[in-house]
């Protein structure tokens, strides 16, 4: 090996081994706020084409589907997140998919026991669903899930506080409207 080299390769693997002299990784977190009147709308042929149906409040805008939603809704002013997901079988059952809203809102796990002293339980066209709260310091979220035979059904609103406060009454009713698709195309 060549002395120029050898010079080179032991100060690339000294300053390899000294690093910027920080002894830690350093991580930062950011909230991402995604309001619905900022995300591009899909242009829709008019047709509902879940095999559900559903009564939308009046001071809400309805979007097509994307990812897994079966359909979006949001306030024309922004701020407020909802959405209906459909997923097969138990979709890991109620404790499981508490527990993972909580982590969204950074909240320590619960056990199921108090997990279900937490759901009401309300009927819908489609049958009975259970619904909870979920709020940190400054986003709640509004849920629903129905045990389906052969799937789940989710409704989720996300928002602020007070707007989750706000719409409380319009998303329990857009929960107790939902019913099969007569119509699905």
């Amino acid at each position: 090996m060549s002395r120029v080299f050898k010079t080179t390769y032991l100060l690339l693997f000294t300053a390899f081994l000294c690093g910027c002299g920080e002894p830690e990784i350093v991580t930062y977190e950011t909230e991402k706020k995604v309001h619905m009147n900022s995300v591009k709308k899909e242009k829709s042929d008019g047709h509902n084409h879940s095999p559900y149906a559903w009564d939308k409040p009046e001071n809400w805008t309805q979007e097509m589907g994307r990812s897994m939603r079966l359909v979006s809704f949001g306030l024309t002013e922004g701020g407020l997140d909802v959405s209906i997901v459909q997923l097969g079988g138990a979709a890991g059952g109620i404790k499981a998919n508490v527990n993972r809203w909580r982590g969204q809102l950074s909240l320590e796990n619960e056990s199921e026991e108090n997990i279900l002293k937490t759901i009401t339980k309300q009927k819908s066209k489609i049958g009975e669903f259970s619904w909870t709260l979920l709020s940190n310091e400054k986003e709640s979220f509004l849920v629903s899930i129905y045990n389906l035979p052969g799937a789940t059904l989710f409704v989720k609103a996300k928002g602020s506080i007070a707007i989750i406060e706000q719409e409380k009454n319009n998303f329990l009713s857009l929960c107790r409207s939902i019913k099969a698709n007569d119509h699905q195309h």
